[in-house]
């Protein structure tokens, strides 16, 4: 398996409350239109909660956050997309264990987007989803963007996919009866 030519590498794992599927595709030329079609036709036509928070980027910036954050109001604006935004200070980087704050002495923020999406709307903010991590969660009513607070990971979800963009991989958790195994094996086959 040291030379593998497969473009798209799907392994799958049971725990004993859900299946977990971790899905590769370093290989595959159209990631992007890879990565929407796959989450979009997991949830199929459920509501979803989409996740970006900058605090999960790999290269990120005061003025990047900002950036994003006013480009993701923008859009939910113009795409009437539900959102909440929590601000968070950012934490001084660790070196040696001792934390200590490089650069100038402005206060730097990550932003956490909360956004109520359907099949349609991540289409629209496909752009985003392509270019910033993000994780997307099943939900059951609109009102999650009220209870939406730093804790939404350690919420329970019966389906939920994070979108590794830098890596180009994601990590699937299931635990309803949604069949994401036909899904991911029907989607590869498109896409080989």
């Amino acid at each position: 398996m040291l030379f593998n030519r497969e473009k798209i590498i799907i392994k799958k794992d049971k725990t004993a409350d859900c299946f977990k599927y971790f899905v590769e595709f370093s290989r595959l030329k159209n990631k992007k239109e890879f990565t929407i079609k796959l989450i979009t036709d997991i949830f199929q036509d459920g509501l979803i909660l989409g996740v970006i928070d900058t605090g999960l980027m790999y290269s990120t910036s005061r003025i990047g956050n900002e950036k994003l954050s006013v480009s993701l109001k923008e859009l939910c604006d113009k795409y009437s997309i539900e959102y909440k935004v929590i601000k968070t200070k950012k934490e001084a980087k660790g070196i040696f264990g001792t934390k200590v704050k490089i650069g100038d002495n402005e206060k730097e923020y990550d932003y956490i987007f909360g956004l109520i999406l359907d099949r349609k709307k991540i289409e629209n903010l496909s752009g985003i989803f392509n270019e910033y991590n993000a994780g997307f969660f099943s939900v059951k009513n609109l009102n999650v963007l009220e209870s939406f607070d730093l804790d939404y990971q350690d919420k329970e979800f019966d389906l939920n996919i994070f979108n590794d963009n830098y890596m180009s991989r994601m990590a699937i958790s299931s635990k309803t009866s949604i069949d994401v195994e036909a899904v991911l094996d029907k989607v590869r086959e498109e896409f080989k």
